[in-house]
This record gives C-alpha cells, sequence and structure tokens, in this order.
C-alpha cells in the first residue's frame, strides 16, 4: 500500500520506511510466515 502511494504521487514522504521494506524483502509478514517484527514462537 505505501509503495501504491508513492508510485500516484511521487512524494518521497510517501515511501515504505526501510526497516518494512527490509522485512517484505526476506518475506517476513509476520503470523503468516511466523517471522517479522514479534517472536511468534510462544503461541
Amino acid at each position: 500500500m505505501c509503495m501504491e502511494s508513492f508510485r500516484e504521487t511521487g512524494d518521497p514522504a510517501k515511501l515504505p520506511k526501510p526497516s518494512l521494506t527490509a522485512h517484505y524483502v526476506r518475506g517476513e509478514y509476520g503470523e503468516k510466515t511466523k517471522k517479522g517484527w514479534y517472536d511468534y514462537t510462544q503461541k
């Protein structure tokens, strides 16, 4: 969604944060992959 906003407007303020982009590139999508910002091994 962030990249779509940037592509539509061209506004650099609409770019996603580098940390978010890094998680996406590594395939860390949160609960879906059990990887990401949080520790999902406790469930």
